[in-house]
């Protein structure tokens, strides 16, 4: 059985998105020359709507100079700031490829992706130029983008000095820089897919668009049923993450003010919710177990929140129901996606909703579940989740196999296993693949057994997923080993080097051989009952 949604799908976009942005910014700007277009919540520092433009075009001149065009990757590895903000618009202004990139990412991750992509520039805070620039060594990229923290630190030659864009001549926005095609690719994350492995996402001009207009319309509906008291909107989600990034055009399309947070800081992110006053939350279960369990959270006001909504990674039914007990006047309910297809299903904040399922699909979105013989199942029998929307993603950079394998009948492979209610609601199970998320990002078993094995005297590595209270989910590694002589100091060094903060074992235990199946495979089950049973009743 294919579920389909009842709401019907968008048409076809005729221009880039970068288009719908700039207008509604040149309408505020016409309404209110300074209009305010976004806080940072570290120093109350703002920017007006005028100045962002102004930004935006200086980057597009820049880009012009550069010949950074139609087709060209360029890549963005900062937190959540004005330039990423306008570096971003600015790429799809003048056709080019935004690859997002975790700045906190290690040299060797960092130039394993400017080499694997081709990237022709990257923003950058100064803080990471140094370990950018040797990472940039060897792989032809030519232009990085340094934005300055401190007033008067010289640049090495090889730097492009942002205050240097700023003294450009800022281009026409009005002007056609490329014929527009909503097929041509303008957005490349970084995911997991069903495999575990991570690969850049190809999404196209038609699917980013449909994505953030999925976001902008939903919103409507949510201002409906929870209210909207002023135009704050609180990002803590990093620009450098696809929903960061949605939210941050849906705030720019609807004359919102979004207030950045550069990082994660629960007591920064209490104080804003009493100072801006929303009623409406996005934010990650990471946030949600901060505001439920974090000693500080009962020193703020936070009592102008009437609903809240978290995505990333599932929000589970013990911490939800904690935090209803400590909150009880606030609705919570959970969308549910995938990078590849952005919002599969979206909530809706309805009397006596379950915040166990998903909600509706989306419009356009088409649904079925299977069996593990790829048989079509009915309501309420769990099976594999096959998704299918108008932000479907074209194809896994040069990875041809693994695109083919995502996709059955032109329905991608979420990885995911769930139900189908006659009420038309999607409700969420739990994830098949091997991945886990990690502080909401993203993070592959596979890709850290791999690094594992790169160290000498590593036979074998296995990585499963455990609880964290810092971190909701967290990677712990099994290592077999050849010979004595490598210590546990030797394998954090390795850690430490080669994987960013995310990825990092938060432990790891030498064994002397890991259990397998006939076929080989390790039986990751048993090393999570090792730890299990060694838990006591009260951490069980």
């Amino acid at each position: 059985m294919v579920w389909t949604s009842s709401d019907l799908d968008r048409p076809i976009p005729t221009e880039p998105l970068y288009r719908k942005i700039v207008k509604a910014l040149e309408a505020r700007v016409a309404a209110d020359n300074e209009a305010i277009v976004l806080i940072r919540a570290e120093n109350d520092s703002t920017m007006t709507c005028a100045e962002l433009l102004l930004m935006t075009r200086k980057f597009v001149r820049f880009f012009e100079e550069r010949g950074i065009g139609q087709g060209d990757v360029i890549q963005g590895c900062t937190p959540n700031s004005p330039e990423y903000l306008a570096y971003m618009i600015a790429a799809n202004a003048v056709g080019a490829i935004h690859l997002p990139f975790d700045p906190h990412s290690t040299e060797t991750e960092a130039r394993d992706t400017m080499k694997k992509y081709e990237v022709k520039a990257i923003l950058s805070e100064e803080r990471h130029l140094d370990s950018l620039l040797r990472a940039s060594l060897g792989t032809g990229l030519k232009t990085i983008i340094g934005v300055r923290e401190t007033e008067y630190k010289e640049f090495p030659p090889e730097v492009v000095d942002f205050d240097d864009i700023l003294k450009l001549e800022p281009a026409n926005l009005g002007v056609d820089r490329y014929t527009f095609d909503p097929e041509e690719i303008a957005f490349m994350p970084s995911s997991s897919g069903t495999t575990g492995r991570p690969k850049c996402v190809m999404l196209s001009q038609k699917a980013l668009i449909h994505s953030v207009e999925t976001v902008v319309e939903n919103s409507e509906i949510w201002d409906k049923q929870v209210g909207r008291s002023n135009n704050y909107t609180i990002v803590q989600q990093q620009m450098y993450h696809s929903f960061g990034m949605l939210i941050t055009f849906r705030c720019l399309i609807r004359a919102e003010i979004p207030v950045f947070l550069r990082e994660i800081n629960p007591v920064l992110f209490f104080k804003c919710i009493q100072k801006y006053q929303p009623r409406m939350l996005l934010l990650t279960p990471f946030l949600v177990m901060a505001l439920t369990k974090h000693p500080e959270a009962e020193n703020y006001d936070l009592s102008s929140v009437r609903a809240l909504m978290s995505t990333a990674s599932f929000l589970g039914r013990e911490l939800t129901e904690e935090y209803k007990k400590k909150y009880p006047n606030v609705q919570v309910c959970q969308g549910y996606g995938a990078t590849e297809v952005g919002f599969i299903t979206t909530p809706r904040f309805e009397e006596g909703e379950d915040y166990t399922t998903s909600s509706s699909l989306v419009a356009g979105a088409s649904l079925k579940i299977l069996d593990e013989d790829g048989n079509e199942l009915g309501y309420n029998e769990p099976g594999d989740i096959y998704a299918r929307t108008g932000a479907l993603f074209t194809a896994y950079w040069k990875q041809e196999e693994e695109t083919k394998a995502a996709f059955s009948d032109g329905f991608y492979n979420t990885g995911d296993i769930g139900k189908m209610l006659p009420n038309g609601k999607l409700v969420f199970i739990d994830r098949k693949k091997e991945l886990m998320k990690v502080n909401s990002i993203a993070v592959a078993a596979a890709e850290i057994e791999d690094f594992l094995l790169k160290l000498g005297n590593v036979t074998e590595a296995a990585v499963v997923k455990i609880d964290h209270p810092e971190t909701i989910e967290a990677p712990y590694a099994f290592l077999v080993r050849n010979s004595m002589s490598l210590s546990e100091e030797n394998v954090w060094a390795h850690i430490n080097e080669h994987l960013g903060p995310w990825k990092r074992p938060v432990g790891f235990e030498f064994v002397d051989k890991l259990p397998r199946n006939r076929m080989g495979k390790v039986i990751k089950a048993e090393l999570l009952q090792t730890l299990e049973e060694r838990k006591t009743p009260k951490e069980r």
